[in-house]
């Protein structure tokens, strides 16, 4: 898995840095042939893209799989899932058999921490609170329902909507005992 953040540097001016706000992507239409692909080192490491002069981070590799059977990873497998939370500092993959595994990232510097493969018996993939900088939102245990876990403190807790559950066949959230609005 390979990230290239949105402040890469030109190839024009490979020493020029970009701050968060300052977008440094070449604007023009030319055609660039495609350029012999770099060879990948391992999991946090970073290459430059010959073509635009954009630092790739690598993610994963082989050693990254929680079961050492060197299996690829994917990201969510929906284009609007949030797998970055609120301010892009975490973000998490998959693995083929339905484990999520945690990231922080540090764009500035393109670094990686491994926070370990979260333990969640979630069906479906989860997604981070849009507000929430530290909290991911999953479906699971024993009614279906909406649970959280908090990326800091790796606790994991029925969410605030307490009382609302998914039920198994019509997916509709019904309550248990909230007053009637």
């Amino acid at each position: 898995m390979l990230f290239a953040p949105a402040g890469a540097t030109p190839a024009e001016a490979p020493e020029k840095t970009c701050g968060s706000s300052d977008y440094c992507a070449r604007t023009d239409r030319q055609i660039e042939p495609y350029p012999e692909t770099p060879a990948l080192g391992p999991a946090g490491s970073i290459i430059r893209d010959a073509a635009f002069g954009s630092r790739i981070l690598r993610v994963t590799d082989a050693k990254s799989d929680p079961q050492g059977q060197g299996r690829s990873f994917m990201t969510a497998s929906s284009a609007q899932q949030n797998t970055w939370n609120t301010d892009s500092s975490e973000f998490y993959v998959l693995t083929r058999s339905g484990q999520y595994m945690p990231y922080d990232f540090d764009p500035l510097n393109l670094k990686i921490h491994y926070k370990g493969v979260l333990q969640a018996d979630w069906a479906g993939e989860p997604e981070f609170s849009y507000i929430r900088q530290h909290v991911l939102y999953g479906t699971g245990g024993k009614h279906s329902s909406i649970e959280e876990y908090d990326t800091n403190t790796a606790q994991q807790h029925e969410s605030v909507i307490r009382g609302m559950h998914l039920e198994p066949r019509g997916g509709r959230l019904h309550d248990e005992g909230w007053p009637k609005m």
